[in-house]
């Protein structure tokens, strides 16, 4: 299952060539995930995380290709799932807000 089109995500900056990506999600703590980040050729990556105890997640940017994420590779969607196999959408809140996705571009920050 993908993000509908219409669906309004959160839109996000992250440090481009960074190696982690902190996200407000407001998910059950200390709880295990699946995230899924669709590149702009709908290309499919995920990572196993575990949110903190707000909540929260961090992406370990360091474990995709070298260079996945800098100021030119456009947007990503992301979306956390219960499962690894199957793109379930959890609703994410991030400053009181409720969202299905993320949508992440990453730039230089001197």
């Amino acid at each position: 299952m993908s993000v509908n089109i219409c669906d309004l995500c959160y839109e996000m900056t992250g440090e481009a060539c960074y190696s982690a990506l902190f996200i407000e999600t407001g998910l059950t703590p200390a709880t295990d995930y699946t995230v899924w980040i669709e590149d702009h050729n709908e290309r499919l990556y995920t990572q196993e995380v575990t949110t903190d105890s707000g909540g929260d997640i961090t992406l370990d940017l360091s474990a995709f290709d070298e260079g996945m994420f800098n100021a030119f590779s456009g947007s990503y969607i992301i979306t956390v799932s219960t499962s690894d196999i199957s793109q379930t959408i959890e609703e994410l809140t991030v400053q009181g807000q409720a969202y299905q996705c993320i949508k992440v571009t990453f730039q230089e920050i001197n």
